[in-house]
C-alpha cells in the first residue's frame, strides 16, 4: 500500500487587475506641472520692452516665425532658440527661404544702446527676402 503525503501547496495570491491609480496621479500631476510652466518658458530671454503709446497691435502668432530677440547683455535668439550674432545672418536666411511671412520682429531690451539696436535691424534689412522689421514694444497706458 502506497502513502501518500497529503500537503499543502503554498500558492501567491492572484490579482486579476492591476492597482493604475498611483500611476493616475502621478500622470495627472506631471500634466498640470507642464501645464502651469509652459506659459512661463514662452521666451529663453528675459527682455524688458520699452513702452509706447502709439503703435500698432500685432498679435504674436502673426509674425512669430521670425522674432529675433536682445537682451540687455547682447545675448541673441532667434524664435527663442539661443544664437551666436555671427550666425544670425544665415539662419534667417534659411528661414526666410522656408515662409511666406516676410517679416522680422525685433524684440530688443530697453537698455540697450541705440547702435546696438541700430546694426542689429541693418542685419537683418540687408538679407534678401525680408520685407521689413518690425519693433516690439509694451502699450503704455495714456497719460490722463
Amino acid at each position: 500500500m502506497r502513502m501518500r503525503r497529503r500537503g499543502r501547496v503554498n500558492r501567491l495570491p492572484h490579482y486579476t487587475d492591476l492597482p493604475l491609480t498611483s500611476l493616475i496621479d502621478t500622470a495627472f500631476t506631471l500634466l498640470i506641472v507642464f501645464m502651469v510652466a509652459s506659459p512661463m518658458m514662452q521666451s529663453a530671454l528675459k527682455v524688458a520692452l520699452p513702452k509706447a503709446r502709439t503703435g500698432q497691435p500685432m498679435a504674436a502668432d502673426s509674425i512669430k516665425q521670425l522674432m529675433v530677440t536682445i537682451d540687455a547683455k547682447g545675448k541673441l535668439a532667434v524664435n527663442d532658440q539661443a544664437l551666436p550674432a555671427k550666425d544670425l545672418v544665415s539662419y534667417i536666411k534659411s528661414k526666410i527661404k522656408q515662409t511666406t511671412d516676410r517679416r522680422v520682429l525685433v524684440r530688443a531690451d530697453k537698455s540697450l544702446i541705440y547702435d546696438r539696436v541700430v546694426q542689429l535691424i541693418d542685419q537683418i534689412n540687408s538679407i534678401e527676402g525680408v520685407q521689413y522689421v518690425a519693433l516690439a514694444t509694451e502699450h503704455a497706458p495714456a497719460k490722463s
